[in-house]
């Protein structure tokens, strides 16, 4: 099983064993129904901020070229031994910069790609996203991450309050009530600082972990895509819109969604080179 689908089903079972923690049987039953219509509505949001328009609802030209785009690349990989049971929703946003996402069911695809020799080449790499439902595993992650948050926030805070009203009040019956109340206010302020500086580093180890799965999703499509022929216009793809990393700190490099423009080039480099030498076409899917 690919990883991000293991990722999505261990999440959505700790999620509900959470919610069963929290408040039982309707507490679980309430995560299993409230997760999926949340990722539901982020991935409609997703479509109706760009701006999407459907495949059917295009001008006959851009219908065309978007169809004959989809369709040469789904062959290439239907030729190659990959299996499509349905077919992606495809949409067209006037967004002239050179890009396209999957958001569920649907691959967007931006204006600025229509009239490059990249258009089929982001079309393979999007497929791969929509075939193994990376989007979901990424909406997914980003709710847990933070109802979490939230939750420890909430918890941690309780835990604050009482340590410092319970040391106030210790303080104020041994000595008296002045004392009290100043030792419980410091307790408190020097246990809140302890408390966001844990819930930050918490939620970067969090985001850097999200930023590694997203990284690893890119290489896998970019490999997909190369294995079913598009490697170049991915190249030329990353070429056109590259942009240096090298100068992001240290710490934007880990939170980072994609892998850099340069390594995603010399990864795809990689591939051909391998499949020139081992005369391999292609990788099943339970493989890529």
């Amino acid at each position: 099983m690919y990883i991000s689908a293991v990722i999505f089903v261990v999440l959505y079972a700790v999620d509900i064993a959470l919610g069963y923690c929290i408040a039982g049987y309707i507490g679980s039953l309430f995560v299993a129904v409230a997760l999926p219509i949340g990722i539901f509505i982020q991935l409609k949001l997703a479509l109706f901020q760009a701006d999407a328009i459907k495949l059917d609802d295009l001008s006959p030209s851009d219908k065309n070229k978007l169809s004959l785009a989809f369709e040469n690349v789904l062959q290439s990989a239907e030729a190659l031994g990959y299996k499509f049971s349905k077919n992606p929703c495809i949409y067209l946003s006037e967004d002239r910069t050179m890009n396209g996402f999957n958001a569920g069911s649907a691959i967007v695809l931006n204006r600025g790609l229509m009239n490059t020799g990249c258009l089929e080449g982001v079309c393979a790499h999007e497929i791969k996203h929509w075939k193994y439902m990376d989007s979901y595993t990424s909406c997914l992650i980003c709710n847990t991450v933070t109802v979490l948050s939230l939750l420890a926030m909430f918890v941690m805070s309780i835990y604050v309050f009482a340590i410092a009203l319970f040391i106030g009040i210790l303080v104020a019956v041994i000595g008296n009530g002045t004392a009290g109340f100043l030792v419980g206010t410091f307790v408190g302020n020097f246990l809140g600082k302890i408390k966001d500086l844990v819930l930050r580093a918490n939620l970067y180890l969090m985001n850097v972990l999200q930023g590694l799965l997203s990284r690893h999703t890119e290489y896998k499509a970019d490999e997909w895509a190369t294995r079913i022929g598009y490697g170049e216009q991915l190249k030329q793809f990353l070429r056109l819109t590259y942009e240096s990393r090298r100068m992001e700190s240290l710490s934007a490099r880990l939170l980072s969604s994609h892998p850099s423009d340069s390594k995603r080039i010399g990864h795809i480099q990689r591939i051909q080179n391998q499949m020139n030498d081992t005369d391999e076409l292609v990788r099943l899917p339970f493989n890529v």
